[in-house]
């Protein structure tokens, strides 16, 4: 007697669909992990560039300085040449630098509109003359000595700058 083998079993069918399962979840197993470890270096990555878009961000404020404002550990507004002005804010509760810019002609009359977060877990900003003596709380226009910037936290900032002469 002779078969006619024309098809497929069911057997065949459920083992074509269980090779099928494996190879995919091997698959998703291996993208899972390479999302992980993506996660983790732009995680890496967010912390670093964080600090350097702190540093560039502070580079620009201080480039141009006519007038400043300093509230001791939380806050500097510096007017630059051409009155724009920029705040470097902490926030104590948060922890939180924040960054703010607007027009303005006096460095007390500075308007907070939306701000950037530039780092977390911040200690205090602090403005500092002639080396370690820090800086007297108010307003101050053309300081003859150089200013150092120190923002402390989990790493520590530093940046030297000076009052330009108009």
């Amino acid at each position: 007697m002779i078969k006619d083998e024309k098809g497929i079993t069911l057997v065949e069918i459920l083992a074509a669909i269980t090779i099928f399962f494996m190879i995919i979840g091997a698959i998703f197993t291996v993208l899972l992990q390479a999302d992980s470890f993506l996660d983790e270096k732009l995680d890496q990555y967010i912390k670093e560039g964080d600090t350097d878009r702190t540093k560039m961000v502070v580079l620009e404020m201080t480039s141009n300085v006519v007038e400043l404002k300093y509230t001791q550990g939380e806050e500097i507004i510096i007017r630059s040449l051409n009155n724009e002005c920029f705040s470097l804010r902490r926030n104590s509760e948060q922890q939180s630098l924040h960054y703010y810019s607007s027009q303005c002609n006096d460095v007390e009359n500075f308007s907070y509109g939306n701000g950037n977060l530039l780092l977390k877990e911040i200690n205090s900003i602090r403005l500092f003359e002639h080396g370690e003596k820090e800086l007297k709380e108010g307003k101050h226009l053309a300081l003859s000595s150089s200013l150092q910037m120190k923002i402390t936290g989990k790493e520590e900032i530093r940046h030297s700058f000076r009052f330009i002469e108009k």
